[in-house]
């Protein structure tokens, strides 16, 4: 993929927005990072529709889903440089660029799940002036009021797991700085692995347990090659917003931005409600591919052995100079999240 012919093409039409409507229409290209089949981008595409519906037609966003437009790690550079006008990309692959953002994408065992993320998140920023200084910096903003969030991690195995001890000496897929560090924590061992290469890592036995969410497994297809599920909550890894360059945005009108964050409120529940309807159709589904569910006893030793990843992480910050940055933010995320 040639990146600087996307940048360039993506650029000429980022001025279509900067420049106000062309035929009576903006139009907003949307790299949406993960595959079509997932519910985030799934709301993603919803998200586009309304806003097409809502506008009259003023207002055209076209998703560009799984990658097409760009890796996930070349998405921030794209929408920051005005390649797309909104884009969608982990904040955790962007450490040395977001150092505080991208905690609210990597940390385990600090939301139950996706609601509390749901409720957490935007709160945090709109708290927080040293996130949207992260982002203002590279001409940044979020979409207001909505983040991707992720249904709880359980963990999807090749043999059972039905206590805390049958983790011991397992290879765990694992990503980031602290997933390792809980994995090492309970006597897993962490490898580090993109999720495309999980299929067939399960299936040939380089690691023998995955910490995911049920649809994302079953979209996946891992229920071919791990027959287990023990419900050992890691717990929601937090979310994403949809990015905006901040040019774009500023070119819009402001009935079109009044759409864009009503439709934003809105996919809230809608988000909500895939995460709900893909559990099911992935219990489902694994449960016809013949998995085993595992109730997990130990769910308290498990959270007890653990870090306390914010406490961790903001020395970790203080350590990198954004110590005061990440006391604060730390602070108000406990407190948002009580």
């Amino acid at each position: 993929m040639n990146i600087g012919k996307i940048f360039g093409l993506g650029i000429s039409l980022a001025l279509v927005v900067v420049a106000g409507p062309v035929l009576g229409q903006d139009t907003v290209r949307f790299a949406s990072f993960l595959p079509a089949a997932l519910p985030q981008t799934q709301v993603d595409q919803w998200f586009a529709d309304e806003v097409n519906k809502r506008s009259g037609g003023k207002l055209k966003v076209q998703v560009f889903a799984g990658g097409a437009l760009g890796k996930p790690t070349e998405l921030l550079k794209l929408v920051s440089e005005g390649g797309v006008q909104m884009a969608t990309t982990s904040p955790a692959y962007f450490p040395s660029q977001l150092p505080l953002l991208a905690a609210t994408n990597s940390l385990p065992l600090v939301f139950k799940d996706a609601a509390q993320a749901q409720r957490v998140l935007p709160a945090l920023y709109a708290d927080t002036p040293a996130l949207q200084a992260e982002l203002k910096q590279l001409g940044l903003r979020p979409v207001p009021g909505f983040w991707h969030t992720v249904d709880p991690y359980y963990m999807i195995c090749r043999t059972p797991v039905r206590s805390l001890a049958d983790i011991k000496g397992k290879k765990v897929r694992s990503y980031g700085d602290d997933v390792p560090r809980m994995l090492q924590a309970i006597g897993a061992v962490p490898v580090n692995l993109l999720p495309g290469d999980l299929y067939e890592s399960l299936q040939k036995g380089t690691v023998d347990c995955t910490p995911y969410s049920l649809g994302t497994a079953v979209s996946l297809k891992l229920q071919e090659v791990a027959k287990y599920v023990t419900f050992m909550n890691i717990g929601s890894p937090g979310g994403w917003p949809i990015f905006v360059n901040e040019k774009a945005w500023d070119g819009l009108s402001a009935e079109n931005k009044k759409v864009i964050a009503d439709v934003a409120a809105a996919a809230n529940k809608v988000e909500l409600d895939k995460f709900a309807e893909a559990d099911t159709e992935a219990r489902k589904a694994m449960k016809a591919a013949g998995v085993e569910f595992i109730e997990f006893p130990d769910q308290q030793k498990f959270e007890a052995a653990a870090p306390d990843f914010l406490v961790d992480w903001t020395a970790r910050m203080e350590k990198a100079g954004k110590g005061p940055e990440a006391a604060a933010m730390a602070k108000r995320w406990r407190e948002l999240s009580k």
